[in-house]
């Protein structure tokens, strides 16, 4: 431990005897448990200074670091300024209680995006996340703070036509593609790689089972090749190395969908860690809504309902269910060949339909 890192309030732990000392201004005072003060016990007190810190590590803190740049581009943290050498901070992204997430310029002069570095006052270190991303806008859900990121490259190729002559055609190539995510409480960084176009945060919706938060993406491009098939709802949790540059490329090139969007699905856990998945389906071209009601996602879309595992197309069942975004029970009888979907409002308000299969009239859709 450095002294320059010392502050007022902190409760430090001395290596040599494992007791706790609490530091203000130069002196150290041992924390008493409420049995020693019951028992009338002195206090341990100590001069920490720069000859014997060494012997003393941070326990508990309560103070915030304080990381801010000036117009010139320079770094301060707690108001000194910190040796960058080769690096060259571009921006704050995130000032955390110990660790400041940055964006840094690239080496590489022809990258688009920016690199993504932690850095840690108490320790004076430079750690790289990831490298020359594109980071879209930040989403702050409690204490995580999530910078998605997707690089999409544009490139030309020659397309012999009927009459043989040459014109050049343009197309979209996706390189990567993933969210950067950072909590400045704790401090917990990682980098979450996907393989498929992210697109806009179109929504938020409420969390569930262990989540504050459920983000919904949505994008007018696919990955050519893929069909929906490819991609199921079911989430892949990543146990990155916190801070550990992950380089995903993808190099996949890209289809522009036809008035439709594929949309994926990310939960930011209590922990304030991420939870990344896809729920690959095709709704239409306008998010009306997105909630969470027990343990299903429901999106309504200007074209279609995404109720959990059922889509739901029928124009008559959808009319009833305007104005109604939260979806309480799906059940399907096989037998019968019925479905009853029963939707709510935020002030318990619920409309309840039922879907009937017919032989000869196709889907009879009533309210009940």
């Amino acid at each position: 431990m450095n002294k320059r890192n010392l502050r007022n309030n902190q409760v430090l732990v001395n290596k040599l005897n494992q007791k706790l000392y609490r530091y203000e201004d130069g002196i150290g005072t041992e924390v008493l448990t409420d049995d020693q003060k019951e028992a009338g016990v002195t206090p341990d007190v100590v001069e920490i200074n720069g000859d014997n810190i060494v012997c003393f590590s941070v326990s508990e803190d309560p103070n915030y670091d304080d990381y801010t740049m000036d117009e010139d581009g320079v770094l301060y943290a707690n108001g000194t300024p910190v040796a960058t050498g080769a690096i060259k901070v571009v921006k704050i992204l995130v000032s955390g209680k110990r660790k400041a997430l940055l964006a840094v310029q690239p080496l590489d002069e022809e990258a688009k995006g920016f690199d993504v570095f932690t850095y840690n006052a108490a320790i004076d270190s430079f750690k790289k996340m990831a490298g020359n991303v594109v980071l879209g806008n930040e989403i702050t859900s409690g204490d995580a703070v999530i910078f998605p990121y997707e690089n999409i490259r544009e490139e030309e190729r020659e397309i012999r036509k009927e009459d043989g002559t040459i014109e050049k055609q343009p197309y979209k190539v996706l390189e990567k593609a993933g969210f950067v995510e950072f909590n400045k409480e704790t401090c917990y960084g990682a980098v979450y790689p996907i393989d498929s176009p992210l697109g806009e945060l179109v929504k938020v919706a409420d969390g569930y089972n262990g989540s504050i938060a459920t983000l919904v993406f949505a994008s007018k491009y696919n990955i050519i090749g893929n069909s929906d098939e490819d991609y199921d709802d079911e989430y892949d949790e990543y146990d990155e190395d916190s801070e550990e540059e992950n380089d995903n490329t993808v190099n996949g090139e890209l289809e522009e969908l036809d008035g439709k969007l594929v949309c994926r699905v990310i939960s930011v856990l209590e922990s304030g860690q991420l939870r990344t998945g896809y729920a690959a389906f095709r709704l239409g071209n306008k998010i009306e809504s997105a909630t969470r009601a027990g343990r299903d996602l429901t999106l309504i879309t200007d074209k279609a309902a995404y109720l959990g595992d059922f889509v739901l197309t029928d124009k008559v069942a959808l009319k009833l269910i305007t104005g109604y975004p939260f979806l309480v029970k799906n059940t399907y009888d096989a037998k019968k060949g019925e479905r009853t979907i029963s939707m709510a409002t935020k002030d318990y308000k619920v409309k309840s339909i039922l879907m009937k299969e017919t032989t000869d009239r196709g889907i009879i859709v009533e309210e009940i």
